[in-house]
C-alpha cells in the first residue's frame, strides 16, 4: 500500500470517487482543489490500479452517507 492510500484513506477515496466519475466531471471537480491537494489526489489516482465494481460501489455509499450527514447537520429541519 503506498503513502497516499495508508496515511489519508480519505484521499484513496476521493480517487475512486473521480476515477468513477468521469474524465470531464473529474476535472471540474479538479479545478476547485489547490495544487498541492491536486498533486496528492492526482498521485493516488494514478496508484489505485484495478477497481472492483464493490470497491467503487462502497466508496460511493460512503460519500453518499458523508453527504447526507453533513446535509442534514447543516441544515436542519
Amino acid at each position: 500500500m503506498n503513502e497516499a492510500s495508508s496515511s489519508q484513506p480519505n484521499v484513496r477515496d476521493a480517487a475512486v470517487l473521480l476515477l468513477s466519475l468521469g474524465e470531464r466531471a473529474a476535472s471540474d471537480v479538479l479545478k476547485h482543489l489547490g495544487p498541492k491537494e491536486i498533486q496528492r489526489v492526482g498521485a493516488a489516482m494514478s496508484s489505485v490500479g484495478p477497481l472492483t465494481v464493490t470497491q467503487v460501489s462502497d466508496t460511493l455509499s460512503t460519500f453518499l452517507s458523508e453527504a447526507q450527514i453533513r446535509a442534514s447537520t447543516a441544515c436542519p429541519k
